[in-house]
C-alpha cells in the first residue's frame, strides 16, 4: 500500500447518468413533475420521517433496530432530516400519516391490505412490478406516495447488513426505483405519476446495465495464485502485473495475520483487480480505490493498490472469518489501521500523541458511536480508532478481542462489558496507556510541529522562517534526507550558498535506503543549480550530467537537460 491512505467511508450513490435518466423520463411528465425532481434522492430533502425495521418472528430484532438507528442517525446528522425509529409492530396511526422509510424484505408495513407488497423476493430471485431478477442477492430501492397517506412518501430499502451498510448507509438514486447489486444500480426507472399503490412502472424511463456489465465481465479471466483467485482484464493487466500482485497480496496476508494474531490458514480470497478507479467504479459502484466484503472473502482493488503489500484489507478478511462481523466503523477500520501503523502516510501513534498534547483526542463514547463519530474529522477519527484497537489487542486476549470486534452497540459501557472490566475504568485506562505512548513520541511530535511551521512559513514566502523551523527539525533528525534537502533549498533562497552546498554534499554522503534514491538524484540537481547561480558553470554541468546517469524520477532528466542548455540564475530560485 505504500503511501496509500486507508479506505475512506463514502456514502455511495449512482452516477450522474441515473439523475439524467430521471430528468429525461420527466420530459413527457412536465405537467406532473418539476424538472428538478430528484426521484428517490428526494428522501434526503424530507423534513421528517419514521424509520421502520422488521421485528417479526425469526428476525434478528437487535440487529434490525441498530440498523434503523444507524440510518436515522445518518439522516439527522448529515441531511438534517428529523428521523425517529419504530419496529414494524409498533407504528402508530400518526406515524403512518407521515413519511416512512421501510427497511428489510420482510417489513410488515408492506403486505397489508392498505399497502400490498409490490415485489416478491425469495431464493429464486426478485420479481418487481413485472421485472424479474434471478439473483436473490440484489436489493431494491423505491420511492413513491405512501399508500397510508398519499400526501406523504414511502421509501423502501431492502438491505439490512452491517457489513455493507458501513460503506453505503443509504443509497442515492435520481429515479423512483433502482435495483442494486451490492453498491451499483443495475436497473432503475420511474413510476407513472400519481398516488396509485402499488405504483406503476413507466417503461419509457428505464435503464438496464446488465448488458454493459456482462460485457465487461466476459472480458475478465480468473487465475489462482496461492490463496487468491484473481479476476482481471488481460487487455489491461499483464503477466508481470499478475506476478507482482500475487507476491504483494500474499505478503499482505501474512502481515495481516501476524499483526492481529489470527490465522490465515485455509482462507481463500476472491480478488478483483481493475486498471484504475474509474473502471472500478463503473463496475462496482464504489469510488474508492479499494473495498472489501469480508463475509464473501472478497477484495476489489485498483492495480496500483493490488501491487502494494499493506495489510489493511487483508485484516478485514481475516478478522471477519475468525472473529465475526464487525458492526462499528471505529472497531472495523481501527483494527486494520492498528496493523498498518499509518494514516495518510504518518504513524498513527504520532498523530494521536499530537492530539493528546493539544487536548483534541475524542472521548470513547464519541469515537464508538456511529452517528457522533461521523462528525469527527477523519484525520482525528481514524488514527484514534487505530490506537484504540491497538490498546484492545495489547490488553485483551481471545474471546475478549472477539467480543470487542463484534460489538453491536458503540459505547464505553458496551466496551467495558466486552473487555470484562468496569465501564468506569475503561476511559481512564485507555488514556493512561495513550499518555505513556505519547511520551515515547515526544521528539516526533516536536518534529511534526516544526514541520507544520515550515510549511506555513513557506506559504508566506518567509524563507528565513523556513530555515529556522528546518534547523530545529534537523536537530531532532540530523540524517533525515527530506529535512536536509528542504533546509538546503531554503538556505539557497536566503542567499546562504556556502551552508546550502555543505548540507547538500553531506546529504550525498549519507547511506540512504533505495526508497530515498530521489534525494540523491535531486541533491545533484540542486547542487548544480547552486553552483550555477554562483557562476561555477563547469562544476554545475558536472552535477547535471550525473543526474542524467541516474534513473529518471519525477522528470529529473528533463530538468537537467534544460539546465545544461540554459544556466540557472538567481532569479530562477525565487
Amino acid at each position: 500500500m505504500g503511501t496509500e491512505k486507508p479506505m475512506r467511508i463514502h456514502e455511495l450513490g449512482i452516477t450522474l447518468g441515473a439523475v439524467l435518466l430521471a430528468v429525461g423520463a420527466m420530459a413527457s411528465e412536465k405537467q406532473f413533475r418539476d424538472v428538478f425532481y430528484t426521484g428517490a434522492g428526494a428522501l434526503y430533502d424530507l423534513d421528517a420521517l419514521t424509520v421502520v425495521y422488521p421485528a417479526g418472528p425469526g428476525e434478528d430484532v437487535e440487529r434490525n433496530r441498530l440498523s434503523a438507528e444507524l440510518r436515522a442517525g445518518y439522516l439527522r446528522a448529515v441531511h438534517g432530516v428529523r428521523a425517529e425509529i419504530r419496529p414494524d409492530d409498533g407504528v402508530s396511526e400518526d406515524d403512518l400519516t407521515g413519511n416512512l422509510l421501510l427497511l428489510g424484505w420482510d417489513n410488515r408495513l408492506l403486505g397489508t391490505e392498505r399497502a400490498p407488497r409490490p415485489f416478491n423476493h425469495d431464493d429464486g430471485g426478485l420479481s418487481f412490478l413485472g421485472l424479474v431478477e434471478p439473483d436473490p442477492n440484489v436489493d431494491l430501492l423505491l420511492y413513491a406516495p405512501s399508500p397510508y397517506n398519499p400526501e406523504s412518501f414511502i421509501v423502501f430499502w431492502s438491505r439490512i447488513d452491517p457489513e455493507r451498510d458501513r460503506l453505503q448507509t443509504l443509497p442515492l438514486a435520481g429515479s423512483d426505483w433502482a435495483i442494486f447489486s451490492d453498491y451499483r444500480a443495475v436497473r432503475q426507472g420511474m413510476f407513472t405519476p400519481g398516488s396509485a399503490w402499488p405504483p406503476e412502472r413507466n417503461p419509457g424511463g428505464e435503464s438496464d446495465s446488465h448488458g454493459y456489465l456482462d460485457a465487461m465481465r466476459k472480458r475478465r479471466v480468473r487465475k489462482k495464485f496461492g490463496p487468491y483467485f484473481v479476476s482481471y482484464d488481460p487487455e489491461e493487466i499483464d503477466a508481470d502485473d499478475l506476478q507482482a500482485i500475487a507476491a504483494s497480496r500474499q505478503l499482505a496476508l501474512a502481515g495481516a495475520a501476524s499483526a492481529i494474531g489470527e490465522s490465515a490458514s485455509g482462507l481463500l480470497v476472491q480478488l478483483h483487480v481493475y486498471a484504475n478507479a474509474e473502471q472500478k467504479e463503473r463496475i462496482t459502484g464504489v469510488p474508492d480505490e479499494v473495498h472489501s466484503i469480508p463475509s464473501r472473502r472478497e477484495l476489489h482493488m485498483t492495480l496500483p493498490l493490488a501491487r502494494s503489500a499493506f495489510p489493511h484489507e487483508e485484516v478485514h478478511l481475516i478478522a471477519g472469518r475468525n472473529l465475526g462481523t464487525s458492526n462499528l466503523t471505529t472497531v472495523y477500520e481501527g483494527l486494520a489501521l492498528s496493523a498498518d501503523g499509518l494514516y495518510e502516510g504518518v504513524p498513527i501513534d504520532v498523530q494521536t500523541a499530537m492530539m493528546i498534547k493539544a487536548g483534541a483526542f475524542p472521548t470513547l463514547d464519541d469515537l464508538l458511536d456511529e452517528t457522533t463519530a461521523r462528525e469527527i474529522p477523519e484525520a482525528v477519527r481514524y488514527p484514534a480508532a487505530g490506537m484504540l484497537m491497538r490498546w484492545v489487542w495489547e490488553t485483551a486476549e481471545g474471546d475478549r478481542r472477539r467480543d470487542v470486534y463484534t460489538l453491536r452497540r458503540g459505547s464505553v459501557e458496551a466496551l467495558g462489558t466486552a473487555l470484562g472490566v468496569p465501564a468506569e475504568t475503561v476511559e481512564s485506562s485507555f488514556r493512561k496507556w495513550m499518555i505513556t505512548r505519547s511520551k515515547e513520541r515526544e521528539n516526533d511530535v516536536r518534529f511534526a510541529e516544526y514541520e507544520s511551521q515550515a510549511r506555513e512559513r513557506l506559504l508566506a514566502s518567509d524563507y528565513e522562517g523556513v530555515v529556522a523551523a528546518a534547523r530545529k527539525m534537523a536537530e531532532i533528525r540530523p540524517d533525515d534526507p527530506q529535512t536536509l534537502f528542504n533546509l538546503a533549498s531554503a538556505l539557497m533562497r536566503t542567499g546562504d550558498y556556502a551552508e546550502a552546498e555543505s548540507i547538500l554534499r553531506g546529504l550525498l554522503e549519507l547511506s540512504l535506503e533505495p526508497s530515498h534514491s530521489r534525494f540523491v538524484i535531486f541533491s545533484h540537481y540542486q547542487l548544480g543549480r547552486l553552483l550555477d547561480v554562483q557562476g561555477r558553470r563547469e562544476d554545475a554541468l558536472t552535477e547535471y550530467r550525473v543526474v542524467l546517469e541516474l534513473p529518471d524520477q519525477h522528470d529529473a532528466h528533463r530538468l537537467a537537460r534544460e539546465a545544461i542548455e540554459s544556466p540557472i540564475t538567481p532569479e530562477h530560485l525565487q
